[in-house]
């Protein structure tokens, strides 16, 4: 009997640790694509126990992926961060896989923050939604 209540109470002091190990992700998107440079993005609402980011590509979704950059962890267990990443390494009419796994303090190996995502290069240049000013008269 005392083992099962030591075991409980070990269950319910460690759970608030356990239950915050997770990174919470908003979102991880593109934000702009030409044909010169892709901007990544996303933001955390909490990053409990997290040391970074890794931001990783590939032309392929199943592996290949190579590191581009590692971002400091900004945020924490009550509060996230906005990261943003521009991609200038980028060929007109390829697609690209991009990956970002988070690391915990202490850990050996990265957690798939989220599932990749692709974007596809432009191989020429798109239009802008910038508006067309018209005269006034006056």
């Amino acid at each position: 009997m005392k083992k099962y209540l030591l075991l409980a109470l070990l269950f319910f002091l460690l759970l608030p640790w356990v239950t915050q190990a997770a990174v919470t992700l908003k979102y991880f998107r593109t934000a702009q694509v030409t044909m010169d440079y892709v901007v990544l993005e996303w933001e955390t609402e909490q990053e409990p126990h997290n040391q970074m980011f890794i931001l990783s590509r590939s032309e392929s979704q199943e592996g290949g992926y190579q590191t581009l950059d590692t971002f400091q962890a900004k945020g924490d267990a009550d509060s996230g961060a906005h990261y943003v990443y521009t991609d200038t390494l980028v060929i007109p009419g390829l697609v690209y896989w991009y990956k970002l796994e988070d690391m915990e303090e202490g850990a050996g190996e990265p957690n798939l923050t989220h599932d990749p995502i692709s974007v596809q290069i432009p191989t020429e240049p798109q239009p802008t939604d910038t508006p067309t000013l018209t005269p006034t008269s006056t």
